[in-house]
């Protein structure tokens, strides 16, 4: 299932947060061999909890094996700082409805029980999920990311709008190369999508999505006007 996490419910996911930075280290540590921090197993930077949105995969024993992270381009983001250098424009896309995804990250451990097909539909249905929350709850316009191209031939083969902004060259031995692109936040893809991983699109794909205030009422009120015309939606407090 995926769990949305924003930046007013921080303090009720503080458990998954620490286990989606795990998982990060993990993949862009360990695994990816990044140049990024990380500190007692945790890998998070200074865009990390400050107006970023988060979407986590939980599988059936409640383990987080995908998480994702995203915001508006109005606050601080990536390519402000380390990816300035790969979009010379950014003065165009720093406006509202603009939005940065960031921080892909699927389990890279397979096992019996675990395998890559699986991992493959956890990435797309973090795309899916994202394009729900860009369609029906923030209303973004264009949302912007760095990937690798193999990434972004995933998310194309399976219903993304994707167009390429700028390719650079960042390893000339191996030519590996990384992508900026932006895709639009269309029903038409969002319906494809869920086509493709066999979600029922007439339910929301942010199963998961409780708010749990007990005193934000305004709050509340607000995400069940968002989300309760859109399938058999639950909503909860945590009393």
């Amino acid at each position: 299932m995926l769990i949305l996490i924003d930046p007013k419910n921080y303090h009720l996911h503080r458990n998954d947060l620490d286990e989606m930075y795990r998982l990060r280290h993990k993949v862009f540590f360990e695994n990816m061999k990044w140049n990024v921090d990380s500190d007692d197993g945790m890998e998070r930077d200074i865009y990390d909890e400050k107006n970023m949105y988060y979407l986590v995969y939980k599988d059936a024993c409640g383990t987080i094996r995908g998480c994702v992270r995203f915001v508006e381009m109005t606050n601080d983001c990536m390519f402000d700082g380390p990816f300035k250098f790969a979009l010379p424009n950014l003065t165009e896309f720093k406006r509202p409805g603009h939005w940065e995804i960031s921080r892909l990250a699927v389990d890279p451990i397979f096992n019996e029980t675990y395998t890559p097909e699986m991992a493959k539909n956890i990435s797309l249905n973090l795309a899916t999920g994202y394009l729900y929350f860009a369609i029906e709850i923030e209303e973004i316009q264009c949302t912007l990311s760095i990937a690798y191209p193999k990434t972004l031939e995933l998310f194309k083969m399976n219903g993304l709008l994707i167009s390429e902004i700028n390719r650079i060259m960042i390893n000339e031995e191996t030519k590996e190369e990384i992508v900026v692109s932006s895709f639009p936040s269309l029903n038409y893809c969002y319906t494809k999508m869920t086509k493709k991983i066999n979600i029922n699109q007439k339910k929301p794909v942010l199963w998961s999505f409780v708010p749990m205030y007990k005193d934000d009422t305004e709050y509340f009120l607000h995400m069940k006007q968002k989300l309760g015309e859109f399938g058999n939606a639950t909503f909860n407090r945590a009393d």
